[in-house]
């Protein structure tokens, strides 16, 4: 088995800032530590033999896609770019995705005080393999090889997808009825987000067959509905949404954050051309 100088020593080969974490968990075994400037040089002193975690500094181009909610593990296989980097441990596997990006910021998808998925870069860092969790499992490695780059603005529309099916199964009914409507209202309001129709039907089936809904198959009508947005049809969304849901304006506040569009999600009407329009008035007698 490697040592801990020599790990530490090959990640800051691979253009890493490695630093030390307290063994089996997750804080840094360093005073100051987004301060700390680790070399080649210096790396023996802080890397010293003794038991240790290992923890990446985010920033500076590195960011992680943390996944607290395991609910949506499966979906973001799917919906997140294809990353180069990924672990995880045996009870959340594929928790973490490492991108190279211009994002700056760290944000917190959250609902009702609980993460559900979070963006993490400057004055972070994030604990990777080999390293022991706190509960005892060993944190590994599920693909370690270069980084993908992805833009700031893709990244969080992405995240933001992920943190609302999260929310969505919290509302999904588990009883026939009104699933119809609801899916379709879904797709409305992602299309109007401007996401791609095979995302949308894909995240729309996903939250139809976690919650039980054994016609989730016959949920995916993006493309049917984008004709329909086109042709300025009606069109359900947020509104119809809310209604069947019974949603709280808290709720519709957070899907609004999550997906980054407007509150006011208004059916553009119908357009009717009359037959009128074209007859010309009649010419006043002289």
């Amino acid at each position: 088995m490697k040592k801990g100088l020599q790990i530490a020593k090959e990640y800051f080969a691979k253009g890493y800032s490695p630093i030390p974490i307290k063994y089996r968990a997750k804080q840094p075994a360093i005073a100051n530590w987004t301060n700390v400037k680790i070399t080649n040089e210096n790396i023996d002193h802080y890397f010293n033999g003794k038991d240790t975690n290992f923890g990446f500094l985010l920033g500076d181009g590195l960011i992680d896609i943390d996944i607290d909610d395991s609910r949506i593990l499966d979906l973001a296989k799917k919906v997140l770019p294809e990353a180069g980097v990924i672990f995880g441990r045996p009870s959340k596997p594929s928790s973490h995705y490492l991108y190279d990006s211009d994002h700056q910021e760290t944000k917190r998808f959250t609902y009702k005080n609980k993460t559900l998925i979070e963006i993490r870069s400057q004055g972070c860092q994030t604990v990777v393999p080999p390293s022991v969790h706190p509960e005892g499992e060993e944190i590994s490695w599920e693909r370690h090889d270069n980084l993908t780059t992805i833009s700031s603005g893709e990244l969080t529309k992405k995240v933001g997808l992920l943190a609302f099916a999260a929310l969505m199964l919290e509302f999904y009914p588990t009883n026939a009825g009104q699933r119809h409507d609801i899916c379709d209202a879904i797709t409305g309001l992602l299309l109007r987000g401007n996401y791609d129709p095979y995302i949308i039907d894909t995240t729309v089936n996903f939250i139809a067959k976690v919650s039980g809904d054994e016609e989730h198959l016959q949920r995916s009508k993006a493309n049917t509905i984008q004709r329909n947005l086109k042709e300025n049809k009606k069109v359900l969304g947020l509104p119809t949404l809310k209604k069947l849901l019974d949603l709280k304006d808290a709720d519709v506040n957070k899907i609004c954050e999550f997906l980054q569009v407007k509150k006011v999600d208004k059916v553009e009407p119908l357009q009717f051309i009359s037959y009128f329009d074209n007859i010309t008035k009649p010419i006043p007698k002289p």
